[in-house]
């Protein structure tokens, strides 16, 4: 068989292999998202694809992806994510095909989805494309064109593979890279000022950059002892790129820059909500705003060792080793439980952090300053972010060291900077010849190009007595709070104020930058005693504090702080409105300590309720409902009242004034109560007892009463005592007992006033006679006995001139009544005529309640007493009243 025979034989067959894949996938009407470029088949699912893949074969993707279920990608075998139809996994951009920062989404050219609750295993080799790398002093290093995406949102587990990221990885799942695996990312420096002065600043001790990051990654990563992140750093300088991959986390064997103790464990997080634009008139649009912050969290001990870069100046390609190690604002430290040491040189820049865990342990054998702030020009156009900028995108204007657990600084050893706590019981130790009074520290240097030299004074320090105190060698410091407080600024005492060479640098000097960074964390030292004072909260009335601190040895020295009574909380947990009939009464309560109190709203005037003395038909009381309530209904007025026995109900008729004799009694009676009730809508109103007597003591108390008024109240209370006394009515509690006119012996009723007179005969009657009533009323009685055969309604009978066709009554034993009524108290002496006619005779009788008083004076002491005091309450009431 000729080879020309063999080629169209094996293409035939590997047809025939190829079309019953495609005519199930057509069938299906499913597209094809993968292709084993090995054998040219297609698939419409990446884990078959990979299920179906041998070692030495990769499986690229031809569109967007979704994996739904677990997979693997086998020993020998590479998945592809690419950034262009070709196999390529990356390429160095230019400045046709790349951006001066992190190349945007629109240049993403295949996405592959790993759901939820699946996982994606990696044996072989999992590769996501891009161009990397600017031939221009911006990022360098960075994913910068064209790109493969995955969106990883369950499990990427690197067992024992590899994974190079030169494209993005996203989402809210993992990567998990286990003992055996390696995972490759960009290794972004971006402030990156060329090859000279990379190689000058490194030669003069200083760090060659300051800004970097690892972040193409931003999903969760952790990072099993065993497994390795590799930074892939693409420095262009020498008009090349100068590649390095980097041992970013490895063993304690590796040249790495964080070398895992035995059994440790590294995760990070990524945090693209916090950035900071670093863009000026020379940088790009948004140039920083696409770098977040990465955090390391360090488990089970460690040690920081160095990195090593390629890179060509003057056309020679060296490797430099860089152990002077920055930790930016974008990248912060968290360690945790172990041991943790380094014998390099560690500068924590504003805004970056390292923190040491309660658990952990932190030995400096080499040098670490962490910045108060920091001032510089910029080197070849790039700066690191003002004290200004840091502050306003949120980011700690300083670095950020804080120590809980313990941090010693050995033999040798140089610290400068503050150090912080939150949590008692930290411990830093200071040996005896480790060095913490650097005045000194420069910091960055006039490289090939440009100049930013910036000069400190670092010392160690923190926080004593609440006063920032420099470290003293030979000394063990532990933390007995981790309160807040401001450091108020910093000094600097030269930095360079423009760009440039040696012969045209310019200089500020002693300048003093005021950024008040908060700080936390006290410290105090053997031979000064700190006594915790429990924190107290605030009441509502009374002061609280936070738990403080005081020393046994230093008086003056207190953290106490007084915060004010929080007031009280009151919220309205009930309330009534007011009626006619009762108060409105809103209930207040605190919340806080359940104090309440009471508003209350006086009840609505219905109208006004006042009484007055009556003596129109004997002693009695008249109550007024006067100027009632324009908003009331008169018809749901109700007037109740009662005496001795007797109830009256009645309604209200007029808004202005209604008047209710509510009492008409015998003076005996006086002292008694009437009660007295009003109610609207049937509820209660007003209520009230009252007497005569309580009228006329309510006057006579009254220095503003009217005296003729005074007059007939104390002439009340005077006659009606005698008539208690008279008729033995409660002869034990007299009425006058509190005010009384005076002594009735000298009381004398003139002739005058005796009126009794009778003339005439009438043959209809046998006998005329007549009395007066006080035991019950004031009232006259004229008494007449029909003769044999004459009736009642057969005789004429007249009052005052007047016939009186009713109101006689007759007794069984045929003895007839003329009842006068209604004499009121100052008509006393006016004298009553009565006649009774029958068959053209006439009697007459003439008398008057003061006649009858006219005959008693001269009786007995208490017929006397009653008739004087009847007199004289007469004499009263026609003063007032008039006669």
């Amino acid at each position: 068989m000729n080879k020309r025979v063999f080629r169209v034989l094996i293409a035939l067959i590997t047809a025939l292999a190829i079309i019953p894949a495609l005519a199930s996938a057509m069938l299906a009407g499913e597209t094809e998202v993968a292709k084993n470029m090995s054998t040219n088949v297609l698939y419409t699912s990446v884990e078959t694809a990979l299920s179906e893949a041998s070692s030495g074969q990769t499986v690229m993707l031809i569109d967007n992806a979704v994996m739904t279920a677990d997979a693997e990608i086998k020993s020998g075998v590479t998945l592809l994510v690419p950034y262009t139809e070709s196999v390529s996994a990356t390429e160095e951009g230019t400045t046709a095909n790349a951006s001066a920062i992190f190349a945007a989404e629109t240049k993403t050219y295949r996405i592959l989805t790993v759901e939820e609750g699946a996982t994606l295993t990696v044996n072989g080799t999992l590769t996501v494309g891009g161009i990397i790398g600017y031939p221009s002093q911006y990022y360098q290093g960075h994913t910068s064109g064209s790109h493969g995406r995955i969106v990883n949102n369950g499990v990427i587990s690197v067992a024992s593979g590899t994974m190079r990221t030169y494209g993005f990885v996203e989402g809210s799942g993992s990567v998990d890279i286990g003992s055996g695996g390696k995972v490759y990312e960009p290794f972004v420096v971006f402030d990156f000022a060329g090859g000279a002065n990379t190689r000058d600043l490194n030669s003069a001790g200083q760090p060659p950059f300051t800004q970097y990051t690892m972040q193409n990654i931003s999903c969760d990563m952790t990072i099993a002892y065993g497994g390795r992140l590799y930074g892939m750093c693409n420095l262009y300088a020498g008009s090349q790129y100068n590649t390095t991959d980097q041992i970013m986390i490895g063993t304690a064997n590796d040249s790495a820059l964080v070398k895992m103790a035995s059994g440790g464990s590294v995760s990070r997080s990524v945090d693209k909500t916090r950035f900071l634009s670093g863009a000026t008139a020379t940088s790009p649009a948004n140039y920083g705003s696409d770098i977040g912050r990465v955090s390391y969290t360090l488990s089970g001990g460690a040690t920081f060792g160095s990195m090593s870069f390629k890179i060509k100046y003057s056309f020679l390609s060296v490797s430099l080793t860089v152990n002077k190690i920055s930790v930016p604002y974008c990248l912060e430290y968290n360690l945790l439980d172990g041991a943790y040491s380094t014998s390099n040189t560690f500068y924590v820049m504003p805004g970056g952090a390292i923190r040491i865990g309660q658990d952990a342990s932190f030995s400096l054998n080499g040098t670490m300053y962490v910045f108060d702030g920091l001032r510089q020009s910029g080197m070849s156009g790039r700066f690191y972010p003002s004290t200004e900028k840091l502050a306003a995108a949120g980011f700690a204007t300083g670095g950020v060291f804080v120590v809980d657990g313990s941090f010693s600084i050995l033999k040798n050893a140089t610290f400068g900077g503050i150090v912080q706590t939150t949590a008692a019981g930290a411990s830093v130790t200071v040996n005896s010849s480790a060095i913490v009074n650097k005045t000194g520290l420069t910091f960055g240097g006039c490289a090939s190009y440009d100049d930013n030299t910036v000069v400190l004074s670092l010392k160690g320090r923190l926080l004593f007595h609440d006063a920032v105190t420099d470290m003293v060698n030979g000394t063990t410091y532990t933390s007995y709070t981790g309160r807040n407080w401001t450091l108020e600024g910093y000094d600097i005492t030269k930095y360079t104020t423009s760009n440039g060479t040696t012969s045209n640098q310019t200089y500020a000097e002693n300048v003093h930058v005021t950024s008040n960074p908060p700080m936390n964390g006290e410290w105090t030292f053997t031979g000064h005693t700190i006594v915790t004072h429990p924190a107290q909260k605030p009441s509502c009335t009374e002061p609280g504090w936070d738990e403080y601190y005081t020393c046994e040895e230093c008086p003056e020295y207190s953290t106490y702080a007084e915060i004010p009574a929080t007031g009280h909380d009151y919220a309205v947990v009930s309330s009534t409105e007011a009626t006619y009939g009762h108060d409105g009464v809103t209930v207040c309560s605190c919340s806080n300590c359940g104090d309440t109190y009471e508003v209350v709203t006086p009840q609505l005037t219905a109208a006004q309720f006042t009484v007055s003395l009556s003596l129109e038909d004997s002693i009695g009381i008249n109550f007024y409902v006067k100027n009632v309530d324009a908003n009331a209904v008169l018809d749901d007025f109700l007037v109740v009242y009662s005496f001795r026995g007797e109830q009256t109900e009645a309604g209200v008729t007029d808004r202005s004034s209604n008047r209710y004799t509510v009492a008409s009694c015998a003076a005996k009676e006086a002292g008694d109560s009437v009660s007295i009730s009003v109610f609207y809508q049937d509820e209660l109103i007003k209520e009230i007892d009252y007497s005569v007597r309580q009228y006329c003591e309510s006057v006579l108390g009254n220095p503003e009463s009217d005296e003729k008024q005074k007059a007939v109240c104390l002439a009340t209370l005077d006659y009606a005592a005698s008539a208690q006394a008279y008729f033995e009515y409660e002869t034990d509690a007299p009425v006058n007992a509190t005010y009384s006119a005076g002594d009735l012996s000298g009381v004398s009723i003139p002739a005058e006033l005796n009126l009794l007179s009778s003339s005439g005969a009438c043959d209809g009657i046998t006998r005329m006679t007549v009395s007066l009533a006080l035991e019950s009323r004031t009232e006259l009685n004229f008494y007449f006995t029909p003769a044999a055969g004459v009736s009642a309604g057969d005789l004429t009978v007249t009052l005052n001139g007047e016939a009186v066709t009713e109101g006689i009554t007759v007794a069984e034993s045929g003895v007839c009544c003329l009842t006068v009524k209604g004499i009121s108290g100052g008509k006393l002496a006016d004298p009553q005529t009565v006649s009774v006619a029958w068959g053209g005779t006439v009697k007459t009788v003439v008398y008057s309640p003061l006649s009858w008083a006219y005959a008693k004076q001269n009786g007995g002491d208490a017929a006397a007493d009653l008739s004087k005091a009847f007199y004289r309450y007469y004499l009263a009431a026609a003063a007032l009243f008039g006669n």
